[in-house]
């Protein structure tokens, strides 16, 4: 659902629609303590509950920082195995050359073939969280055709193996490029993360005040402020999803920018 929201409406939109819901439910807790739980609401208690209120803001603020530091890493990563990947093909590129003509174009085929369906089939299918099989089959195929090439001279040879290399680390960076699709945040995290907004809402609910208006303007200010890390943990999550996804520019760059059709 969160993959499906961040694909449909604009970043903004999606963390509007986060901290909304969270603040329309953070309400409903609010105001089942004032009416039903009523009891539970004296002077007498504030002379802990703040103590108690602060900690278990403190502990979860320190948990979801935490949490959203980890995410923008992984989204830091993510972007840092696309350029990684580019650039390992465009060492291919750079060292066919020392190759004969025939060989050359057959890399150049391959390279084009794939370079095209990274951009223009597999970058949306990672959107919706699936890779190309297609291009798996033609970065494997690139592969393959290096594979087949027989050095001659020892100029060849240097660059033989410069190319086996590149190719070996764009397929590991690929691979690892499609392993960061899926989200890096477990079902226990996100539960955890939501039920803290709750936990939080009701410690605050039973604090006796004598202003009521200026009680419920505080607690939503807490729970927005909360929601809205909590929506940017959302996003990052996902970092091939949404508006804020990670490009497929590099691959559109440099000298594989004359592949692209």
């Amino acid at each position: 659902m969160t993959r499906f929201i961040m694909n449909v409406l604009p970043a903004w939109a999606c963390i509007l629609v986060c901290v909304l819901f969270f603040m329309s439910c953070a309400s409903l807790v609010f105001f089942f303590v004032k009416r039903k739980l009523s009891h539970w609401i004296h002077k007498e208690n504030n002379s802990y509950l703040p103590t108690i209120a602060v900690i278990a803001s403190a502990n979860y603020g320190f948990f979801l920082g935490f949490v959203v530091i980890v995410l923008w890493q992984s989204f830091n990563h993510a972007e840092s195995l696309v350029s990684a990947e580019a650039n390992h093909l465009m060492s291919i590129v750079h060292h066919k050359s020392a190759l004969a003509p025939h060989q050359q174009n057959e890399l150049d085929e391959r390279i084009g073939k794939y370079v095209n369906l990274v951009v223009s089939q597999e970058w949306p299918l990672m959107r919706v969280g699936h890779s190309s099989p297609e291009a798996e089959s033609a970065a494997v195929d690139l592969l393959k055709s290096l594979l087949t090439v027989t050095p001659k001279t020892d100029g060849e040879k240097a660059f033989y193996a410069s190319l086996v290399k590149s190719a070996d680390l764009f397929l590991e960076k690929r691979h690892e490029r499609i392993d960061a699709i899926e989200s890096v945040l477990t079902e226990p995290l996100r539960f955890f993360l939501v039920l803290g907004i709750f936990i939080i809402t009701f410690l605050l609910s039973l604090l006796s005040e004598r202003d009521k208006g200026v009680h419920v303007v505080c607690v939503s200010l807490v729970i927005m402020v909360i929601a809205f890390n909590v929506s940017i943990a959302f996003n990052l999550d996902y970092p091939f999803s949404g508006e804020m996804s990670v490009s497929s520019a590099p691959f559109r760059m440099g000298v594989l920018k004359s592949y692209i059709h």
